[in-house]
């Protein structure tokens, strides 16, 4: 097909009963040769060729959200309150999820045309009020009968609504099955380290400190206007959790953030407070091509400046493996709609009633293109509109289109994706990404790697469930649209929460059940590590972190790094030996109570950078006199006898002795600790009576 609108119908086929169909594909080929969709068995009812009798594009309305400076969803509320339409503007904006502020005010942020100061200037010329700003955004709130104006300014090269993260999450053991308990017991607790957990809220966290969970002398800091504890915000207080579990001698910050101005905000605190480590259980759409590349001021170029200020930066790799579509845009009937699988041009969702859903499209013909494609969710059954973004693509806006939709229908049934050529010429390759869910009717899992975590400036973290080290279905997978492998390890998840309550199950077959689960919990694993490793080695690099947590990971995948669990397994291995303080020796302390013709011999070793190692019955030459070991099983050792060695973090032990006749008793055992060993006695002559 060529340029322009061509008028299409939609047309439903029913077909009865459930149709199971794999849904994986080899995370490890190219995007490009990744084959067809394939398709999910998430309804009964399926609809073929969904579009519906009687459908046509709303060509008005369409041209008149068609704004080059006004995103779609802004243009619709600007259209509300010029009076072209029966709705209030404040409900239009609300039912797009966009934020009302005061009731009377929309948040919007605003891409300036050069100096960031014109685009302030045109804020207040509209009558707005300027929240934040970073690098060329300003992120402000506007009356929705201004943004025509403000859009117009000359200082003002687009405004849109703010890009928002999503939480990686699906709903204690993490620090064994990591390895990171080995590293406690050698005293490495990420001390002297700073680090930063970037969230949406964190509610709950006052509670978490009162039972032991979050340190009391965590730092709180506000990018997100005062909505640090939101309704249902528990999400970041769970992730510090985790790297406070794994690293509890950090020093710990929570960085409340909710656009990606707060999240460059939040970026330069880290790099002016010596925050070394960052931990985002996080992912952003529609930022960026996937390449790593991005404005100024995208979470990719934010990740960029981290790294290059000495920050390792740990993200998820984004739970969208079965809620990705990719393909390039295909018209294989020449009606200006995407064939997603066949002539299939719907790819269908069910939505129970009142659920909400973010769709987000975005193709490849970045930074800015002309090649206009438009995004829609009809109701299946009749066909009807009842979500649309279509945005100007006339060569300087971005290859991207989002929409959020909550089923208001009043009952469960299934909607239908999809994806139309406005005006273009080319077939460029489509990512098609829905969050929180559901799952999608035709899914590619490969390149299902969420922003910022295709950026080679971040450290990516995948999800396998703690006990059976199972990969997570959503766990996304690679590779990069560039062709680079992502993700990077994969980190433990189905664990228990304070937040989220306990850890039930890691099934052999589905995904791991209770606790905190996703790649948000499998990505704080990793960070907490890196604090552990950061610590024991204080002029480690982001890259000497990374590659040292990469090169202790247990192969899990493919032989070498592969698109499914990167590296692997995140498993920290032994810990470095801290220096030894041998001068003077550890203290030795011996207690010993007489019970039923036995002597109880508790020994307790303390020293600085010291720990007991094992004790030995007996000592080379010097035997013990009238006296055997009482063992715990019952059984009698004799002379030599390792009685003990010691546990991770270990200090003292308790074992028995036993007097064999009447008469002196002398117990000689020898203490070892990393300062070497030494012999001791327990025992005595005539006072030994009753021993």
């Amino acid at each position: 097909m060529g340029q322009g609108r061509s008028r299409w119908r939609l047309t439903i086929a029913l077909v009865l009963g459930m149709l199971a169909l794999p849904i994986w594909a080899d995370g490890g080929a190219a995007r490009a040769a990744a084959g067809g969709p394939t398709a999910a068995p998430v309804m009964q009812q399926r609809q073929r060729d969904e579009r519906a009798p009687g459908f046509r594009a709303p060509d008005v309305a369409i041209r008149e959200q068609k704004q080059a400076k006004l995103d779609s969803t802004l243009a619709l509320v600007s259209r509300a309150a010029g009076g072209r339409g029966d709705q209030n503007p404040l409900d239009v904006a609300r039912s797009r999820e966009v934020d009302v502020v005061h009731n009377a005010l929309v948040r919007v942020v605003v891409e300036s045309a050069g100096a960031r100061q014109q685009a302030i200037n045109a804020v207040r010329a509209a009558g707005g009020v300027v929240e934040a700003e970073y690098r060329d955004l300003v992120q402000a709130l506007v009356a929705p009968q201004q943004l025509d104006a403000l859009a117009a300014d000359g200082g003002v090269a687009y405004v849109r609504q703010p890009a928002r993260p999503f939480h990686d999450a699906v709903g204690g053991e993490g620090v064994g099955a990591s390895g990171a308990s080995g590293w406690h017991a050698e005293g490495f607790t990420g001390q002297n380290v700073k680090v930063g957990v970037i969230d949406a809220g964190f509610t709950g966290y006052q509670t978490r400190q009162a039972q032991g969970d979050l340190p009391n002398n965590l730092t709180l800091v506000d990018f997100c206007g005062g909505q640090t504890t939101p309704a249902g915000g528990e999400h970041g207080a769970a992730v510090a959790e985790i790297v406070y579990e794994m690293a509890p001698g950090i020093q710990l910050y929570l960085l409340c953030i909710g656009t990606e101005v707060q999240l460059g905000q939040a970026k330069d605190y880290a790099k002016a407070n010596g925050i070394s480590i960052l931990v985002m259980s996080m992912s952003w759409f529609n930022t960026s091509r996937g390449d790593g590349t991005g404005s100024a001021s995208s979470p990719n170029a934010t990740v960029a400046d981290a790294r290059a200020n000495g920050i390792l930066w740990v993200n998820s790799a984004g739970n969208r493996a079965q809620q990705h579509y990719g393909a390039f845009f295909n018209d294989s009937d020449s009606n200006d709609a995407h064939n997603f699988n066949g002539t299939d041009e719907g790819n269908t969702i069910p939505l129970a009633a009142g659920q909400t859903t973010c769709i987000f499209l975005r193709w490849d013909a970045w930074p800015t293109t002309n090649q206009d494609f438009d995004l829609y969710l009809t109701v299946s059954q009749t066909g009807t509109i009842v979500a649309s973004s279509v945005g100007d693509q006339t060569g300087t806006q971005p290859p991207t289109e989002g929409l959020c939709y909550t089923n208001s229908t009043g009952v469960s049934q299934n909607f239908a994706i999809f994806i139309d050529r406005f005006s273009a010429t080319t077939n460029p390759y489509m990512d098609l990404f829905i969050t929180p869910g559901p799952n999608l009717e035709y899914q590619v899992p490969t390149g299902s790697v969420t922003e910022p975590g295709t950026s080679p400036n971040v450290m990516t973290v995948a999800a396998i469930c703690w006990q059976n080290d199972r990969r997570e279905d959503y766990s996304s997978i690679g590779p990069t649209i560039d062709g680079r492998i992502k993700p990077d390890i994969a980190g433990q998840t189905a664990v228990s929460s304070g937040s989220f309550g306990p850890w039930s199950s890691c099934p052999g077959g589905s995904n791991g059940q209770g606790g905190f689960n996703g790649t948000s919990a499998a990505t704080p694993h990793v960070g907490g590590a890196a604090a552990l490793v950061k610590g024991a080695n204080p002029s480690f690099t982001p890259a000497q972190l990374q590659s040292f947590l990469e090169g202790r990971a247990t192969e899990l995948g493919p032989a070498g790094k592969d698109n499914l669990f990167g590296s692997g397994k995140l498993q920290l291995g032994a810990a470095p030996l801290l220096p030894v303080a041998c001068s003077p020796r550890p203290a030795v302390t011996i207690q010993t109570t007489v019970s039923g013709g036995r002597q109880s011999v508790h020994v307790t070793v303390t020293g600085a950078n010291n720990r007991l190692l094992s004790i030995s019955f007996g000592a080379p030459g010097r035997p013990p006199v009238n006296a055997l070991l009482d063992l715990p099983d019952g059984s009698i050792g004799v002379t030599g006898t390792p009685i003990w060695t010691a546990g991770p973090g270990v200090t003292q032990t308790t074992f028995y002795v036993r007097r064999q006749a009447a008469g002196p008793v002398t117990v000689p055992f020898v203490v070892a600790d990393r300062c070497g060993a030494w012999t001791t006695f327990v025992g005595g002559g005539a006072s030994a009576t009753g021993f």
